[in-house]
């Protein structure tokens, strides 16, 4: 098993993680009206993640937790959708691109499957874990095209699975904390978030250091660039580190009295200052400021978002249910 080492999290100063959450109380009641351009209900399977190619090319990794996975593909930029039969028996759960031809799922029972013809056929590939049903959450490559996968199960425990040949080969390793997302900053350097923790690898997962951030199921992650990110959790935190995930400044604690309660899933962001924030019931929240301050756009939907995608003219949000909603930019 990896080496853990702890990293401290410090605030730049009380009065500015002050000023910070009172103007957040603040502004987080403004609610904004944004046109919804459209909403479908693709099926009954839960929408995990969306991933977009290009403009007009996407797909959903999705299906259901003991009975199916599913691939939903579109040509026309999220306006249709029609689905793909993976042969998979669990559920979907992210789903990235290396090139237009060559990409890769990951979902339950530590399955991987890739395409080399741009989604056109897939093939699995079993990763011997321990023991054998581990849920794989999330992935990514770095530059080089080396692939870290996370996951775990039922909170008590977790894994990661590192491959530097595109699976032809790859190595299993047991982590104390189930992990839920991942992001490479540059070449071997990657951060993840899960149940309880933030952790960061310089040296593609041989060792992981523990960000000193707790009160949280952190969720969602998402790097601008090599130095700016941000985290959010199932219990209404959002953090932002300025600093390649060395450090985390507080932008919203955990959910408390004082405090309407929220359920985060997913961010992400266009740029320096314009990201988003989708969570359960129907939660959407847009920033324009780099996370300073955060709008609430109203929409009719109460579904449980899990992932969203920012493209050029729309923002296409997935989740529970078979649920898309589509709001313009």
């Amino acid at each position: 098993m990896g080496m853990f080492n702890y990293i401290k999290s410090y605030s730049k100063s009380y009065f500015l993680s002050l000023g910070i959450a009172l103007c957040f109380l603040s502004c987080g009641k403004q609610k904004l009206e944004i046109e919804v351009l459209g909403h479908q209900k693709l099926s009954n399977d839960r929408l995990n993640a969306i991933h977009f190619i290009d403009e007009q090319n996407g797909f959903i990794a999705a299906g259901k937790k003991y009975s199916n996975g599913v691939l939903f593909v579109t040509s026309d930029g999220g306006l249709n959708w029609d689905s793909i039969g993976l042969n998979a028996d669990k559920l979907l759960r992210d789903i990235k691109f290396l090139s237009s031809d060559n990409g890769f799922v990951c979902g339950d029972q530590s399955r991987f499957f890739k395409t080399e013809d741009g989604g056109d056929n897939w093939n699995q590939i079993q990763v011997q874990t321990q023991p054998i049903w581990t849920n794989l959450h999330a992935f990514d490559f770095d530059v080089d095209s080396k692939i870290i996968g996370v996951g775990g199960e039922g909170f008590g425990f977790g894994m990661q699975v590192i491959s530097k040949d595109g699976f032809q080969t790859w190595e299993y390793e047991a982590l104390d904390f189930e992990l839920v997302d991942i992001q490479f900053i540059s070449s071997e350097t990657a951060i993840a978030v899960g149940y309880g923790v933030i952790v960061k690898t310089e040296d593609l997962g041989a060792n992981w250091q523990i960000a000193d951030v707790e009160g949280d199921f952190f969720t969602s992650l998402y790097f601008i660039d090599e130095q700016t990110g941000y985290v959010v959790g199932d219990q209404g935190s959002i953090l932002k580190s300025e600093d390649a995930g060395n450090s985390w400044i507080s932008l919203r604690s955990a959910n408390n009295l004082i405090q309407e309660r929220q359920h985060f899933q997913t961010v992400k962001f266009a740029g320096l200052n314009e990201g988003y924030i989708a969570g359960d019931n129907g939660v959407v929240w847009r920033s324009l400021d780099q996370g300073v301050n955060w709008e609430k756009i109203q929409i009719e939907t109460k579904a449980d978002f899990k992932d969203l995608v920012i493209l050029n003219d729309k923002i296409i949000l997935v989740g529970d249910d078979g649920n898309l909603t589509i709001l313009k930019r």
